[in-house]
């Protein structure tokens, strides 16, 4: 979410008005970046643990399906916490492999 003061920073004009982003789009400059290092905080007790962070691609992996039941609801308890949601239709679960950034 962009910070209330920082808000102007974002302002854009049309012919209905002038229109400030409530959350950071990704053309801004350094809108991945911040975005990523949000994620790498949230994260951060279980990253390189049982979970790998880009951009908004988060990547759940565990020895078993018993830790990997316990592991996603971690991840989705943080993502709530952090205001965040999850679209399912784009969510794959309970996988053997995955490609990520054209690795498996």
């Amino acid at each position: 979410m962009v910070r209330k003061e920082d808000g102007y920073k974002t302002s854009f004009l049309t012919r209905k008005g002038i229109f400030r982003w409530k959350y950071m789009p990704f053309g801004l400059i350094n809108a991945s970046f911040t975005f990523q290092l949000v994620m790498n905080h949230s994260f951060k007790e279980l990253l390189y643990k049982n979970v790998m962070v880009y951009q908004d691609d988060i990547m759940v992996y565990s020895p078993t399906m018993e830790k990997h039941k316990e592991d996603l609801e971690r991840g989705l308890k943080i993502i709530k916490e952090i205001g965040f949601t999850v679209n399912i239709e784009k969510c794959s679960f309970m996988k053997k492999s995955i490609h990520s950034l054209d690795l498996t």
